[in-house]
């Protein structure tokens, strides 16, 4: 009779050291209540409509300021493609449902090309050397649950770095295969910046983390320099002039991207 009793606590106490055990191993490579952390990202960002056209002259402005034609177009809404991405952070962790992050971004590859017609005349226009920076403060928000995989969404304000280059312009008149040649000095632009976006951090060790997210960032404003030379086939003379500049006033990033953190 007394065996019984004592085998059911011996079961009873087994079971329980085993999902202590268990417990104690779900919670090793949780991160950290309270935690700074470090790391680098990279990724892929494709750009959505920009909306890239020359501006059209003010009432009342004189030359010898000049306006470039626009055509009856929409390819002038063309994006700027993708690029790759790559970025460093920082951040803290305050409580289980609050944290910061620091973070800054660069892309380099993003290309801008259109085709576009006035009349008879052919145009083709082309920017390949386009450079966003952005540096973005975020604020993170977390649910509270002890486990290593941990979804956060995130929204933030910051500046953001816009480097156009060169823009080349050839122009075809009246069906002949080549007539001019255009070129607009690129120009910087410094710009507020916003973004939104979620993910999740996956913690694989007690202090390094691997981070999966989307992010949708407006970077302000994009636009070429205000100064144009033209070749034109037959002349041994550039036409030097100044024009009202290609400009959008938003550009704005769908991108994912994974990072590697460390926790400290």
């Amino acid at each position: 009779m007394l065996q019984k009793p004592s085998l059911l606590c011996a079961i009873l106490l087994s079971a329980s050291s085993y999902s202590i055990a268990g417990d104690m191993g779900d919670k090793s490579s949780a991160p950290p209540l309270l935690h700074f952390n470090l790391g680098i990202e990279g990724g892929f960002s494709i750009t959505g409509e920009a909306n890239f056209y020359p501006e059209l002259a003010a009432s009342g402005v004189a030359n010898p300021i000049i306006t470039l034609p626009v055509p009856s177009n929409s390819d002038w809404n063309r994006n700027f493609g993708y690029s790759g991405v790559v970025g460093a952070f920082v951040g803290y962790q305050y409580n289980s449902n609050l944290g910061f992050q620091l973070g800054y971004r660069y892309r380099s590859d993003y290309d801008w090309r259109v085709n576009a017609a006035i009349g008879t005349d052919r145009l083709s226009y082309a920017i390949d050397d386009i450079t966003v920076q952005s540096l973005l403060f975020d604020v993170r928000l977390t649910p509270s649950c002890n486990s290593p995989v941990i979804p956060y969404v995130q929204a933030g304000i910051g500046y953001a770095r816009n480097q156009l280059g060169q823009m080349n312009a050839t122009e075809f008149l009246f069906g002949e295969t080549t007539d001019g040649f255009q070129q607009i000095n690129g120009a910087n632009t410094n710009n507020f910046a916003w973004d939104v976006g979620l993910g999740v951090n996956y913690a694989f060790a007690s202090n390094l983390f691997f981070r999966l997210g989307y992010t949708f960032t407006d970077v302000g404003s994009v636009q070429t320099g205000n100064h144009q030379t033209v070749h034109i086939s037959g002349f041994s003379n550039n036409l030097e002039s100044t024009i009202f500049p290609f400009k959008a006033e938003h550009l704005f990033l769908h991108e994912v991207a994974v990072g590697l953190g460390w926790i400290f």
